[in-house]
C-alpha cells in the first residue's frame, strides 16, 4: 500500500516521463474529466511510477468515479487529477 506522505517531499524531485510512463499518462489524461494542472499530474504520475497493474487500478478507478461518484456534479467539486493522484483516491 503507498502513502500519500511520501510523496510530498519527492514532487519537486520527480524525474520526467519515461516513454512508458508518458503512454499510460496520456491515456489516464484522455479519460479524467477535469482538463487542469496537467504539469502537476504528470509530476505526481512520474513520483508514484505506477507498475502496469497499477495503472489498469487507476484507469479502471476514474472510469467508476465518472460513472457513479461524479456523475452530475458540476466540475468544480471534480479534483484535480493531481490532488486525485497524490491522494491516492485510486487505492
Amino acid at each position: 500500500m503507498r502513502d500519500p506522505e511520501t510523496l510530498k517531499g519527492r514532487l519537486e524531485h520527480a524525474p520526467p516521463l519515461d516513454e512508458r510512463q508518458r503512454a499510460h499518462f496520456e491515456i489516464f489524461w484522455t479519460i479524467y474529466p477535469k482538463k487542469i494542472r496537467r504539469l502537476a499530474s504528470e509530476r505526481v504520475w512520474s513520483v508514484i511510477n505506477p507498475s502496469d497493474v497499477e495503472v489498469e487500478q487507476i484507469l479502471r478507478a476514474v472510469e467508476l468515479a465518472v460513472k457513479v461518484q461524479w456523475r452530475g456534479w458540476p466540475a468544480v467539486h471534480v479534483p484535480a487529477a493531481s490532488r486525485w493522484l497524490k491522494d491516492l483516491r485510486w487505492c
